[in-house]
Parts: structure tokens; C-alpha cells; sequence
């Protein structure tokens, strides 16, 4: 077991590169393409030196063998991906060719060249794979119309087996690694599209919705309503005086505050609610299927314990003034605007019933009248 490890941590590149890099999965066969023909030529030259008797065949196998170390040891030393995958892929087309043309069509020599496109394509990429295809596969069509007729039947021997056996478990090896490098590339790109659609879609201090997705989703749970003959309400918010916050005790334990009101907004608003940052120290809910009373409650009881709750880093109670306004379905049937009129009026109507209680007092919700 010890020698079984020490000689995999023999064999191991290590390097730098991210899951997301490319070269990251192309060292990994390069790894596993080697250590098994490494295992593979010495095996062959075991087996053709003291049972079969095929010495030109061990010889070939030998100087193989010492190549692949070469390259495996070069690989390690520079990490130079590129020419390493080519040195490969060249190793292993010269060999194929040299065997080939020594094997004479024995012990099903020429199942081996399944393994060639699969394990160019993931080295070498698509283009230089694709030539290297073309003038490989190109020669050895050439070559097997010009002697195959003369050669004369084999039989299925035990060198055919061997050689079926491993030529397979090289070519499950490798698409193995292209469906693993895949799944592994899907993964990662999943995860890419969640964080981009995350930045595009959260303000970056208070981790609520930006304004952008409000408009967004806005538009959207406008045209629900008006299809499903549902109200629909949203409630402006502000922080009062929140200048005066800033000024006194600096913009840091501003930000904290905004920090803190955000997620005590979030714990008071129901799970079907939509809550974002308006802009500044203003909050915006959008509600769902929600009439004038129930929205003026919600609101209500948001005023309430924002105003019972202690800050954390400030002296003094942080209040809140709300504006709410109420789409019905009346109001939608009849006024015969577009969703983003709609969705611009709703807005408006909820602004303006903030502006009467931010000039009212504060402290206090104002619903529209409209």
C-alpha cells in the first residue's frame, strides 16, 4: 500500500489552476494518461520479453516507456499544459504507428485507434485536434489499403484480450474525465449565473433587492393583477431625519443603521412581499393581493416596531414614515393604461402619500386616496 501511494504522489503535478480553469482538468489526464501508459508499456514489455517472445514489440515498448517518464517529468518541472498535451498526443500516435506497422494487424492492434480523437480533442482543442485527425486517420487508411491484403489471418489470442481490455478502460477513462470536466464546467457556470444575477439584482450594502429588480418585478406583479383581477399594494418608506444620523455619528453608522433597518423590515414584512431599497434611506414593499386595510395594518405594524426597536450604535430611536397606495382591479379595468403606466402611477400615488407624512409629522403612515 505504501508503494502504491508513494509512487501515485510520484506521478502528481501539482499546480495552481481553479476548477473553472480549464487546464485544470487537462492536468488531471494528463496525469491519468500517463501514469496508465507508464503501467501499460512496462507491463508490455514484460509480457512480450518473457511470455510472448516478442522482442522488436518489447523493444518499442521500452523506449516508450522512458518517453512517457520524459514527458511526465517535464510536465512537472514547467507545467507547460499546452506542450505537454502535445508531446502526449504525439507520443501516443508515434507509438501506434510504430506498432501498427510491427503488429501487422495481430492481436487487434488497431482497436487501439479509438482512443485517438477523444484524448486529442481534450488536449490539443478543436482545431489542431481536428488536423492531426485528419492526417493521422488519412495514413493509416492509406496504409492499411496498401499491405492489409497481404497479411494473413490471426487468430484471438491472449495479447488481443490484453489488448481490447486496456485499449477500452483507456477510452472509458477519458470520456469518463470529458463528462466529469463537463458536469464540472455546468456546475460552475450555474453558480457564475447565480452570483451575476445576484449582483444585478441586490443592493450591495443591505443585501435587499436594488431598485432595478423593484421596477422589474413591479411590472410584472402589475400585469398579474390586472390579468387575475387581484389588488395589488405597495408601501414607501423613509427613514426620518437620517441626514442627521450621518452628520452626527458619520456615515459608517449610517450604513449600519440602514444595515440593521433592512433586516428588521425583512423580519416584519410577510412572505409573499417583495423588499427592496429604494434609493438612499428610502424602502420600497411591493404586496400581493393585498387591499387598502391590509396594507395600512402592515404598514402600521412596521412603524411600530421599527420605532420600539434600539439601534445598535445609536443614541436615539429611528422612526419611520410610509406612504401606501392600492392598485385594484376597479382601477385597472378602467383606466385602460399600459402595465408600466399602471406600475408608474402606483408608484407615484405611494410617493405622494409619503411626501404628506414626511410633512405631516413623520412617525406616521399616510395612505393615497386614489
Amino acid at each position: 500500500m505504501d508503494a502504491i501511494k508513494s509512487y501515485l504522489s510520484w506521478w502528481v503535478i501539482p499546480h495552481q489552476f481553479e476548477p473553472e480553469d480549464l487546464r485544470y482538468r487537462q492536468v488531471r489526464l494528463l496525469q491519468a494518461v500517463l501514469a496508465f501508459l507508464q503501467v501499460y508499456f512496462v507491463f508490455f514489455v514484460l509480457l512480450n520479453s518473457l511470455v510472448l517472445l516478442l522482442f522488436d514489440m518489447a523493444l518499442v515498448d521500452l523506449v516508450a516507456a522512458v518517453l512517457v517518464t520524459a514527458v511526465q517529468r517535464y510536465t512537472k518541472s514547467t507545467l507547460n499544459i499546452r506542450l505537454a498535451g502535445q508531446l502526449t498526443v504525439g507520443l501516443i500516435i508515434s507509438f501506434l504507428l510504430v506498432y501498427l506497422h510491427v503488429a501487422e494487424g495481430r492481436n487487434y492492434s488497431y482497436y487501439w485507434l479509438t482512443i485517438v480523437p477523444s484524448l486529442s480533442f481534450f488536449l490539443l482543442g478543436g482545431r489542431q485536434a481536428i488536423y492531426i485527425n485528419l492526417l493521422f486517420f488519412s495514413y493509416v487508411i492509406g496504409f492499411l489499403l496498401w499491405r492489409a491484403p497481404e497479411w494473413s489471418e490471426h487468430s484471438f489470442n491472449l495479447a488481443s484480450l490484453f489488448n481490447i481490455t486496456l485499449a477500452t478502460t483507456f477510452l472509458v477513462m477519458t470520456i469518463r474525465h470529458h463528462e466529469r470536466t463537463r458536469a464540472a464546467a455546468q456546475i460552475i457556470l450555474e453558480d457564475k449565473n447565480k452570483q451575476l444575477t445576484l449582483l444585478a439584482t441586490t443592493d450591495r450594502l443591505t443585501e435587499l433587492y436594488n431598485r432595478s429588480h423593484l421596477d422589474h418585478m413591479l411590472g410584472h406583479l402589475v400585469s398579474q393583477a390586472k390579468r387575475q383581477q387581484q389588488p395589488l399594494a405597495v408601501i414607501m418608506i423613509d427613514a426620518d431625519l437620517f441626514k442627521l444620523i450621518n452628520d452626527e455619528f458619520g456615515h459608517l453608522v449610517g450604513d449600519q443603521a440602514l444595515i440593521e433597518l433592512a433586516k428588521l423590515l425583512r423580519n416584519n414584512v410577510r412572505e409573499a412581499d417583495i423588499l427592496g431599497r429604494w434609493g438612499g434611506e428610502e424602502f420600497l414593499i411591493i404586496c400581493p393581493q393585498t387591499n387598502s386595510k391590509e396594507v395600512a395594518e402592515l404598514a402600521e405594524r412596521i412603524r411600530v416596531n421599527v420605532g420600539n426597536h434600539s439601534f445598535t450604535n445609536l443614541q436615539l430611536n429611528l422612526t419611520l414614515s410610509l406612504g401606501t397606495a392600492v392598485l385594484t382591479p376597479e382601477l385597472a379595468a378602467a383606466s385602460g393604461k399600459s402595465t408600466s403606466a399602471l406600475a408608474v402611477e402606483l408608484i407615484q400615488h405611494a410617493d405622494n402619500a409619503l411626501y404628506k407624512a414626511k410633512h405631516g409629522g413623520r412617525n406616521c403612515v399616510v395612505s393615497s386616496s386614489y
